[in-house]
Protein backbone atom coordinates (compact mmCIF):
# COMPACT_ATOMS: atom_id res chain seq x y z
CA UNK A 1 0.00 0.00 0.00
CA UNK A 2 2.40 2.62 1.20
CA UNK A 3 4.90 1.53 -2.18
CA UNK A 4 2.18 2.39 -4.40
CA UNK A 5 2.27 5.83 -3.09
CA UNK A 6 5.80 6.01 -3.39
CA UNK A 7 7.08 3.60 -5.97
CA UNK A 8 11.20 5.52 -6.04
CA UNK A 9 11.12 4.50 -2.08
CA UNK A 10 14.48 2.31 -1.69
CA UNK A 11 14.73 2.43 2.48
CA UNK A 12 12.83 2.30 5.86
CA UNK A 13 14.52 3.83 8.89
CA UNK A 14 13.78 0.89 11.59
CA UNK A 15 15.21 0.66 15.11
CA UNK A 16 18.01 -1.41 15.38
CA UNK A 17 16.31 -3.59 18.92
CA UNK A 18 13.58 -5.38 16.17
CA UNK A 19 13.00 -9.07 15.66
CA UNK A 20 13.99 -10.38 11.82
CA UNK A 21 10.41 -11.16 11.33
CA UNK A 22 9.60 -7.51 11.63
CA UNK A 23 11.96 -6.78 9.01
CA UNK A 24 11.81 -9.19 6.60
CA UNK A 25 8.68 -8.16 4.82
CA UNK A 26 10.31 -4.55 4.32
CA UNK A 27 13.01 -6.57 2.41
CA UNK A 28 10.80 -8.92 0.58
CA UNK A 29 8.93 -5.57 -0.60
CA UNK A 30 12.54 -4.66 -1.71
CA UNK A 31 13.64 -1.72 0.70
CA UNK A 32 16.63 -1.66 2.53
CA UNK A 33 16.31 -1.54 6.09
CA UNK A 34 18.26 1.19 7.65
CA UNK A 35 18.76 0.94 11.40
CA UNK A 36 18.93 3.75 14.26
CA UNK A 37 20.21 2.53 17.53
CA UNK A 38 18.30 3.35 20.98
CA UNK A 39 19.28 3.78 23.99
CA UNK A 40 19.21 1.97 27.50
CA UNK A 41 15.72 3.19 27.80
CA UNK A 42 14.91 2.58 24.38
CA UNK A 43 14.46 6.01 23.33
CA UNK A 44 15.05 6.16 19.30
CA UNK A 45 18.47 8.29 18.91
CA UNK A 46 16.94 11.13 16.73
CA UNK A 47 20.60 11.86 15.39
CA UNK A 48 20.38 8.63 13.80
CA UNK A 49 16.82 8.92 12.03
CA UNK A 50 17.78 12.17 11.01
CA UNK A 51 20.90 11.37 9.51
CA UNK A 52 19.76 7.71 7.64
CA UNK A 53 16.27 9.68 6.40
CA UNK A 54 16.43 10.79 2.95
CA UNK A 55 14.49 11.51 -0.40
CA UNK A 56 14.21 7.89 -0.79
CA UNK A 57 12.93 6.59 2.73
CA UNK A 58 9.08 5.55 2.70
CA UNK A 59 8.62 5.44 6.63
CA UNK A 60 10.47 5.40 9.54
CA UNK A 61 9.28 2.76 12.85
CA UNK A 62 8.79 4.19 16.13
CA UNK A 63 8.37 1.16 18.62
CA UNK A 64 6.57 1.75 21.89
CA UNK A 65 8.81 -1.62 23.53
CA UNK A 66 6.84 -3.33 26.60
CA UNK A 67 3.66 -1.29 26.72
CA UNK A 68 5.66 1.03 27.73
CA UNK A 69 4.87 4.74 25.64
CA UNK A 70 7.62 6.93 24.01
CA UNK A 71 7.75 10.23 25.47
CA UNK A 72 5.43 12.46 23.82
CA UNK A 73 8.75 15.05 22.87
CA UNK A 74 10.07 11.85 21.56
CA UNK A 75 7.00 10.63 18.89
CA UNK A 76 6.66 14.78 17.95
CA UNK A 77 10.22 14.98 17.40
CA UNK A 78 9.67 11.41 14.63
CA UNK A 79 6.81 13.38 13.10
CA UNK A 80 8.45 16.13 12.51
CA UNK A 81 11.06 14.66 10.16
CA UNK A 82 8.99 12.58 8.55
CA UNK A 83 6.94 15.05 7.14
CA UNK A 84 10.34 17.30 6.47
CA UNK A 85 11.36 13.68 4.20
CA UNK A 86 8.08 13.33 3.46
CA UNK A 87 8.13 9.74 5.00
CA UNK A 88 5.28 7.51 7.16
CA UNK A 89 5.53 7.50 10.38
CA UNK A 90 4.85 3.67 11.54
CA UNK A 91 3.87 4.25 15.12
CA UNK A 92 4.49 0.16 16.13
CA UNK A 93 2.11 0.23 19.42
CA UNK A 94 1.98 -3.51 19.28
CA UNK A 95 3.37 -4.12 22.86
CA UNK A 96 0.66 -1.91 24.57
CA UNK A 97 -1.29 -3.17 27.16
Amino acid sequence: MLLAERSEATNVVLPAYLPHGIIEPFREAGLEPRYYRCDRRLRPNLGDVERLLDGESIAVMLTHYFGHPQPSEDVTAMRTLCEEHDAFLIDDNAHAP
